[in-house]
C-alpha cells in the first residue's frame, strides 16, 4: 500500500492510531468503532475528535507524537500545490530519514508524512 495516496478519513485515522500513535484494537482486528481501540497505555480511547487526518486538533496530536519519537517537522504551501509536510529524523537523515508529502490540507499532509516516516523507519 502506498500510504501517500490514502484519502483523509477513517481508514487513514485508523492507520495513524495504530502505526504512529501505537494504539491497538483489543482483538487485533482493524475495527474502527470507538470502544474497540486501546491507546498505548492500554486505556480505551478513540473519542470522535481524534480525526488525525482532517482536524487541526488531531494533527496536533500527531505532531506531538512524532516529536516524542525524535522527528523534526516543517511545512509550506505554494500556488502549484496545496500543502506539503515533512518529517526529518537527523539521526537517520543520511540513511533516508527525510519524508515529505503533498496533500490538499495541512492535517492530511501531516498524517501522510507521519505514516510514511514511521513505516519506513520501522523496517530499519
Amino acid at each position: 500500500m502506498n500510504e501517500t495516496q490514502i484519502e483523509s478519513g477513517s481508514e487513514l485515522n485508523a492507520l495513524i492510531a495504530q502505526d504512529v500513535m501505537g494504539w491497538q484494537p483489543p482483538d487485533s482486528s482493524r475495527a474502527y468503532a470507538p470502544s474497540q481501540w486501546l491507546d498505548a497505555k492500554g486505556n480505551r480511547d478513540w473519542p470522535p475528535y481524534r480525526a488525525f487526518s482532517s482536524s487541526y486538533e488531531g494533527m496536533g496530536l500527531v505532531l506531538e507524537r512524532m516529536q516524542a519519537l525524535g522527528w523534526s517537522f516543517s511545512t509550506a504551501t505554494a500556488p502549484e500545490f496545496d500543502w506539503w509536510a515533512e518529517f526529518t529524523n537527523w539521526q537517520l537523515h543520511h540513511g533516508g530519514g527525510n519524508f515529505r508529502v503533498r496533500a490538499d490540507t495541512l492535517p492530511h499532509a501531516v498524517a501522510l508524512a507521519a505514516l510514511a516516516a514511521v513505516r519506513a523507519t520501522a523496517a530499519l
